[in-house]
């Protein structure tokens, strides 16, 4: 909620009036500012209440050009002005104009003098150029989703998952967005127009904690280098870019519409041979698979209750379902696992001491019917 400076009536301000001459607020370069903001300014320690309201509303309608000085007068002006200066930046900080409210937050946020509404301009900053930078990231043609993976770690805010495919428009430098975005836990850049030029723009993001790079012609070498200044970033690499659509060797969870569900492949499967060589491991099975290529088909062996079964699977590319949601419509909760929604829990009942606690309620269903 937005910080609330109420407006002090006359005679809240009586015995201050009283007291002395109200002091001038001190102001850098005044020549710079229009005339009639100075002259709002100055009125904001008016002999009248209704002066300094007047003044403070026209400064508000004034917007940008009046920004500067307001803020000096917040910093260092009498406390009425300085008060009413700073009403009037959290007046611009909710304002539709994005650029004056990430403005006048930046005023805020250095505040000595108010160490309160510094702390919170500085949250609401964080917010604010969170959100700017999602849209600037949705806008160059990236997809911000539920990031599943890190979705049970908890900390603030909802994990993010960035993904950067061929639809990419923002080049290196649209890059630099995702900094801004701290709760961005994994970037995937899958299959993006992105060549060794992006390596020392990833290596300053270090708010995520994985990168997926598949489908990525980097160097090697850079792609090393970039591994020992991100030391607690997991990094993966899929040449190919080739996509299955499991999660786990036992196929505990399958993708709609990937190439695993295309094939008939169905949760608890086990996989057991992929194009005639033996797998026991999840990694082994990922590695033979970064070989390959979208549109590629290759026969996978697996188990299905005892029995071999066998499929032949033909790869798409990772990135290519950006943004179309992950939950299998006509799966049950446990079978979606990661990639559906989590069930809504039945909120705990508060049962006064030595009472009975009901039974609680059965979960609401999160699947359409």
């Amino acid at each position: 909620m937005p910080v609330s400076l109420a407006q002090t009536p006359d005679d809240e301000h009586a015995a201050a009036e009283k007291a002395g001459p109200a002091v001038e607020p001190s102001v850098a370069s005044p020549e710079l500012a229009p005339p009639e903001v100075l002259a709002a300014v100055k009125e904001l320690d008016g002999d009248r209440y209704a002066t300094r309201q007047a003044a403070q509303r026209e400064l508000i309608a004034i917007g940008a050009p009046a920004l500067e000085l307001t803020a000096q007068t917040a910093a260092d002006g009498s406390l009425e002005a300085a008060t009413r200066s700073i009403s009037i930046l959290w007046t611009w900080a909710n304002s539709p104009e994005q650029s004056l409210a990430i403005a006048s937050l930046e005023k805020l946020s250095t505040l000595a003098n108010r160490p309160l509404e510094a702390s919170e301009a500085q949250r609401r900053l964080a917010d604010v150029r969170e959100a700017a930078a999602i849209a600037a990231v949705k806008e160059l043609g990236g997809y911000v989703e539920m990031d599943r993976t890190f979705g049970m770690l908890g900390g603030f805010g909802t994990p993010l998952q960035i993904t950067v495919n061929k639809d990419w428009k923002g080049g290196t430098g649209g890059l630099t967005h995702i900094a801004a975005i701290r709760n961005a836990t994994t970037l995937s850049l899958h299959g993006a127009p992105l060549g060794d030029e992006a390596v020392p723009e990833l290596e300053k993001l270090t708010n995520v904690k994985r990168m997926e790079f598949f489908g990525q012609k980097f160097t090697p070498e850079l792609v090393d280098k970039a591994r020992e200044k991100l030391p607690t970033t997991i990094i993966d690499i899929r040449k190919g870019g080739a996509r299955l659509g499991i999660r786990g060797l036992d196929s505990q969870e399958i993708v709609a519409n990937s190439p695993a569900a295309k094939a008939g492949l169905m949760v608890g499967d086990k996989i057991t041979e992929f194009e005639g060589k033996p797998i026991t491991e999840f990694d082994e099975l990922t590695t033979e698979i970064s070989n390959r290529l979208p549109g590629d088909t290759v026969t996978i062996k697996f188990l299905r209750g005892g029995e071999t079964r066998e499929a032949k699977v033909t790869f798409d590319r990772w990135g290519d379902d950006a943004g179309a949601g992950r939950a299998i419509p006509d799966a049950t909760p446990a079978e979606q696992g990661l990639f559906g929604p989590a069930p809504r829990l039945a909120p705990i009942p508060r049962v006064p001491f030595g009472q009975e606690v009901p039974t609680p309620a059965a979960p609401a269903d999160p699947l359409p019917k």
